[in-house]
């Protein structure tokens, strides 16, 4: 995955963030780094409305080790959410900004489908960006020692080499399950097939996005993000045991 440019087919979240230079307030804040919707500051704002998340402005930074695929379970929305994986060689656009106590709590109550992990920059050294053009200059590693990621609690969605999925469109990643799974109704329009998957009104037991979920982990098309999972504490009480740790049910995510 390229280093400097932000190509929105591939982080389609961008579009609406008004990005600033990464203020380097880190007493008492802890850095994050997001992967998928969260580096949207319209999604931040409403996840964090009641704890000043309006006030939030993201910066781009380079994060090494660490690329961005897609988590192995549906969205409470019906899509196929972003997920990021271990990486050796791989340089991935991100953003980060600070989050206080109240702050990391809040986004934490938004993400239980996902481990926040504390990475530090030894193992996967953090850099500003400081344009989108591919040769532009990047400054000298942050000086920080660690920052946040959510890394998914389903592990990432493989190819037929089992090498993780690398992150693009909700039709790819619909296209390659549709023939991964020998399931023709994940290849109708993108649409289509999340509305489909996230409806929640089915009275059934067991619903779409449910079932894709169970598909994927029961036929092999996920594994480990190979991420380290010495976890910050979060959501110990609503977990269930699955081959990759744990894990809240799909439709519990906020999103």
């Amino acid at each position: 995955m390229g280093s400097a440019a932000f190509p929105p087919q591939h982080y389609p979240w961008v579009a609406d963030t008004d990005y600033a230079p990464l203020e380097m307030r880190h007493e008492g804040r802890t850095l994050m780094v997001a992967v998928g919707s969260n580096a949207s500051r319209a999604v931040l704002a409403t996840k964090l409305a009641d704890v000043g998340g309006v006030d939030i402005r993201p910066a781009r930074v380079v994060v090494s080790g660490i690329a961005v695929g897609y988590s192995g379970h549906v969205s409470a929305r019906g899509y196929i959410p972003a997920a990021p994986f271990a990486s050796p060689g791989a340089n991935t656009p991100l953003t980060a900004f600070w989050l206080d106590d109240d702050q990391l709590a809040a986004l934490d109550r938004t993400e239980p489908n996902y481990h926040r992990l504390t990475v530090t920059t030894t193992s996967h050294p953090l850099r500003e960006l400081l344009d989108d053009v591919d040769s532009a200059p990047l400054r000298s590693p942050m000086p920080v020692r660690e920052f946040a990621i959510y890394a998914s609690r389903h592990g990432v969605l493989t190819d037929r080499r089992s090498t993780p999925l690398p992150f693009s469109t909700q039709s790819a990643v619909l296209a390659h399950l549709a023939e991964a799974l020998d399931d023709p109704s994940l290849a109708e329009p993108p649409a289509t097939v999340c509305a489909r998957l996230g409806d929640t009104d089915a009275g059934k037991d067991l619903t779409a996005g449910k079932d894709l979920t169970r598909r994927i982990q029961s036929r092999g098309q996920c594994r480990p993000d190979g991420l380290s999972r010495d976890t910050a504490p979060h959501h110990p009480d609503s977990t269930a045991h699955t081959p990759f740790g744990t894990h809240a049910e799909p439709d519990d995510e906020i999103r």
